[in-house]
Parts: structure tokens; sequence; C-alpha cells
């Protein structure tokens, strides 16, 4: 089973609430458990995952031949990246199944379609939240003289999420 979450502080479902329902599904379908990859805040626009890699890899030997994963957004959000790694499961002969979108675990042509759209879908919520963290967040932030985090310029410290000028410092940027 293969399981993932973007970060410390995400809303969404944790890993570990992942391999349980996971785990579940796999019981109730008869199939064997052989393993977990989890990849603990990790985004999933890129496939730069260790345990994705991983996974990969282990299709190529032909440890297993079905990758349980909770969500179809859970594998990965960029649609590209998805195709490609979809390719190199079923070239391997494994099939994925999904927990919560049974609708994506058949062959049919509907399939097709089904998987489109969720690929496409999951694709646009990373961007869209992208662009909705830069404009509700961080811009408004900056122009309020918030700190939106990591280190601060020379010439200012942080004071109560505040930039405030360090004098000192201040005059070698001045």
């Amino acid at each position: 089973m293969y399981a993932r979450y973007s970060s410390a502080n995400q809303r969404e479902i944790s890993a570990e609430e992942q391999v349980r329902y996971c785990k579940e599904f796999i019981d109730a379908h008869g199939y064997v458990y052989v393993g977990s990859y989890v990849d603990k805040e990790m985004s999933g626009t890129n496939t730069r995952r260790k345990q994705f890699q991983n996974m990969l890899d282990d299709s190529r030997m032909h440890t297993f031949d079905i990758v349980v994963v909770y969500k179809n957004d859970r594998f990965a959000r960029d649609m590209y990246d998805k195709a490609v790694s979809k390719r190199i499961l079923r070239n391997n002969g494994v099939i994925i199944n999904y927990v919560k979108e049974d609708i994506l675990n058949g062959d049919g042509p509907e399939t097709i379609i089904y998987e489109s759209i969720s690929d496409g879908m999951a694709a646009y919520y990373s961007r869209n939240l992208a662009r909705e963290v830069m404009e509700k967040g961080l811009l408004p932030n900056a122009e309020k003289s918030r700190h939106n985090g990591g280190t601060p310029p020379l010439g200012f410290d942080v004071v109560n999420g505040y930039y405030v000028v360090n004098e000192a410092e201040a005059r070698i940027v001045r």
C-alpha cells in the first residue's frame, strides 16, 4: 500500500489513518498485505518521494501485484507524473486500487473517463491552493509587514510575527 501527506500542518487524513483504511480494504478484499510505502510531509506535485520511488522500483522486481491507495490524490497530484507512474506500475503487472474511490477500481472504458477527471481535479486542487496561499496569505501578510517564515532579511528582526528594523544591521544595509 502507498500513503502520503503533504505537511505536518495538514488537515487532511494522516498517513496513519490512510494505512489503517488501506489495511481494512486489503482484509475486506482477501488480499495479502506485503508492506507499506509511506511518504510523510511530501508533496504529491512531483514523484521525488523516496517511498514512492521505492514502490516503483519494487514493482519492477514483481514484489507485489496490487497497490492500495486511500484516494487518487494521495498517489500523485501532477497528472503527467501520475500517468507515467501508473504506466510503470501497469507495465510491471501492478494494478492500483483506491479505498475511497471504488469507481476507479475497474478496467472498463468508463474508468478511463473517471480517472481522467479525478487526475485533473487533483492537479487543479494543487495549483489553485498555491495561488490562494499566495493571494490570500503571503501577499496580504507582506503588505502588513508580517513575517511569512524563514530567515528575516538583513536589517530586520521578527517580533510578535512582524518585521521590525534592527538598527545595527540596518546601518550596514544603508
